[in-house]
């Protein structure tokens, strides 16, 4: 089964914010229970490299936490330089974690 889950707000696009769309997001699965994710970023059309960090930190997690059943997440953004600053966050992630494979699940339209 797969599930979307849509961003209302990220005026705020701190590493913080990352850290309470996951907090949302992690309630979401919690009551739906898909194994695809989908991210959608709607129209949001700026995003600070920490935000793109932080949401890659919280996925890899929500991806690898026993019991919550995520088996992969695609982030949906219709912005070239949101999708650019996630995509360079998600490479840096992946040449420096210990579970790359985990973030071989994360997809970016």
């Amino acid at each position: 089964m797969s599930a979307t889950f849509s961003v209302k707000d990220v005026s705020l696009a701190t590493r913080e914010r990352a850290d309470e769309i996951i907090d949302e997001v992690l309630k979401f699965v919690e009551a739906k229970r898909p194994e695809h994710l989908d991210l959608d970023l709607g129209q949001v059309h700026v995003i600070s490299p920490s935000f793109a960090s932080g949401l890659i930190d919280e996925i890899q997690w929500l991806l690898t936490r026993p019991g919550v059943g995520v088996k992969q997440v695609r982030i949906i953004t219709t912005s070239p330089l949101v999708r650019g600053k996630i995509n360079d966050a998600l490479m840096r992630h992946m040449s420096h974690t210990s579970k790359p494979r985990s973030l071989s699940k994360v997809l970016v339209n």
